[in-house]
């Protein structure tokens, strides 16, 4: 069952590709490109809960970035979902995994 208070992994596609620069603003955040030629940036990872999310995509706004997609990848099928990923991506997101649930 989806716990909004509970620590929730989403995926977050962009438009464009955002430079290196930029990836300090999203911190526990995996950021990939989803297309080598600049097409979409994917922010991947556990988000806190709901308000972390707004918050998380209120900065979005702010930044003036385009958001194409939200998508919650529930734990039932992360396992499912990281496999269909990218080796170096997977592993970036398992460390992020363990490091979020770890007391």
């Amino acid at each position: 069952m989806f716990n909004a208070q509970s620590p929730q992994f989403y995926q977050i596609r962009l438009a464009g590709h955002l430079d290196r620069s930029w990836f300090s603003r999203f911190d526990n955040m995996v950021i990939t490109y989803r297309e080598p030629d600049g097409g979409e940036t994917e922010l991947s990872g556990f988000v806190a809960d709901q308000s972390a999310l707004h918050g998380l995509l209120i900065k979005i706004r702010d930044l003036n970035l385009t958001l194409i997609a939200v998508q919650h990848i529930s734990e039932a099928v992360l396992d499912a979902w990281l496999a269909q990923q990218d080796a170096a991506k997977a592993t970036l997101i398992l460390q992020l995994c363990s490091r979020k649930k770890s007391p």
